[in-house]
Order: C-alpha cells, then sequence, then structure tokens
C-alpha cells in the first residue's frame, strides 16, 4: 500500500490501482507511471503540501525528482535507474537510496536514514552533502585509491550519527568535508579515502 497525506487527511491505495488515484490527483501530485513501481519523473508540489509516504514498499525512478513539499520516505527503497536530477525548495529525505542509473544532487543537501548504494551507477555530487543520519550500509563505485583529479564518490559526507551505526562495505572518497559522528564507524578491508583538499570534522553529528 501506498500512503498520501492532503493537508492532513490520509489515503491508502494499491500501486497496482494508481492511475486512478494519479488522475484524480495529477494536480497536486504528479506519480506519473508509479504502476509497476517505476516512474518516469516524481513531483511533490509546494502548493498542495502533499505528504507522500512509501511505506515499506520500493520505488524506482528513471527521470527527474522535484522536491517542494515532503517526502515521508517510510522504510522502502528508491532507486534511481535512469537520469535523475534532484531539485526543489525542500531538501530531500530518503530512507534507502540505490543508484544504478545517474543521480545528479542537488547543491544543498540529502539525508538518507537508511542505506546508499551507489555501486552500479553514477551519483554527480557537485558541492552536495548526503547525510547519513541513521543505521545503514554505504557503498559506492570503484574509484582509483590513489587520488588522480576529481575521482571522489561524494563532496560532502556526513556518517556515524549519534547512537547511530554505518558499516562501510566498500572503498569511499571524500572530497570536500568528512564528518564523522559520535556513532559507530564499521569497516573490514575497505579504505576511506580524501582528496587532499578535503578537511575532517568529528564529532558533529
Amino acid at each position: 500500500m501506498i500512503r498520501i497525506e492532503i493537508d492532513g487527511t490520509a489515503l491508502d491505495f494499491d500501486p497496482q490501482e494508481l492511475p486512478g488515484f494519479y488522475y484524480a490527483l495529477q494536480d497536486l501530485i504528479d506519480l506519473s507511471a508509479l504502476k509497476g513501481s517505476r516512474s518516469t519523473t516524481m513531483r511533490i508540489p509546494a502548493t498542495a503540501q502533499v505528504r507522500a509516504a512509501l511505506g515499506g514498499w520500493s520505488m524506482s525512478v528513471a527521470g527527474n525528482w522535484v522536491n517542494d513539499a515532503i517526502f515521508v520516505p517510510g522504510t522502502g527503497t528508491v532507486t534511481f535507474d535512469g537520469s535523475t536530477t534532484l531539485s526543489g525548495s525542500v531538501a530531500p529525505v530518503f530512507s534507502n537510496v540505490a543508484v544504478t542509473g545517474t543521480l545528479t544532487a542537488p547543491s544543498g543537501t540529502v539525508t538518507v536514514t537508511g542505506d546508499w548504494n551507489s555501486v552500479d551507477g553514477t551519483f554527480v555530487h557537485g558541492t552536495s552533502t548526503v547525510s547519513l543520519t541513521g543505521t545503514g550500509d554505504l557503498s559506492a563505485a570503484a574509484l582509483p585509491v590513489i587520488y588522480s583529479g576529481g575521482d571522489r564518490n561524494f563532496y560532502n559526507l556526513s556518517l556515524a550519527a549519534a547512537d547511530e551505526t554505518t558499516p562501510l562495505l566498500t572503498d569511499v572518497n571524500v572530497g570536500g568535508v568528512l564528518t564523522i559522528g559520535s556513532g559507530t564507524l564499521q569497516g573490514s578491508n575497505v579504505n576511506l579515502l580524501l582528496s587532499p583538499d578535503a578537511d575532517v570534522t568529528t564529532p558533529l553529528v
């Protein structure tokens, strides 16, 4: 089931029945082709005051994600499997993120409360911050261990938040600021790499 809340009123519906709701709600929230768990575009307009919650149900997005209101991710995974640019006036918050296509971040913060996996995709970080605020695995695409200019998985990265655990499953390269909180950072036979101009702060999360 998927829940959409409009001005505090909750609507629950089956993804297989989504087209009917889409036509009824298209002026409030663009869920495009979510039937079959894949959307070409996700748009949450601020004027609708929409809260869209995935619950435990996962979805894939092939196009852009425009976040102008509150998206409540539940415990599901959003897989970006096409060419997606994150934008909007409200900083996006996700539970679990998987990047198998190309995901371009906004200049602000992308918050993830669970797992981040970009092993099979491309994350175009720009000057963004990825903030891991909960307990969840972190894995990223393989890059050269020796910095060769421009090779980095993240610009700013915050992990190991207070009372939380971040298991590092792959090597991760940070080019801006690495913030290690007072939580637990785990890893075995992996490297946490910093570009020559990177900084480290701890604990600030």
